[in-house]
């Protein structure tokens, strides 16, 4: 992204943590869960599939964590809505 805008990482992180007030890995992790949230809402692949679609190496605990340490939503929600 960096190299996109014709910035230096070092540059663009000190922009992203000034004006959105969270550092460059807790962005990724945001989009990423809130993709995941999307992927679980429709229902069309299992946690498994998405975490690795995500990046996530291991379904089973990497992406399983992230998610529930940053929602309170499980997936028993999403099945049962």
């Amino acid at each position: 992204m960096a190299y996109d805008l014709s910035l230096s990482t070092r540059y663009l992180s000190v922009v992203l943590k000034h004006e959105a007030e969270k550092t460059t890995m807790e962005l990724i992790h945001i989009f990423l869960i809130s993709e995941a949230k999307n992927h679980l809402r429709l229902k069309e692949k299992t946690v498994s599939e998405i975490a690795y679609e995500l990046g996530f190496e291991n379904a089973s605990f990497t992406f399983i964590n992230s998610y529930h340490d940053e929602t309170v939503l499980s997936r028993v929600f999403f099945d049962v809505n």
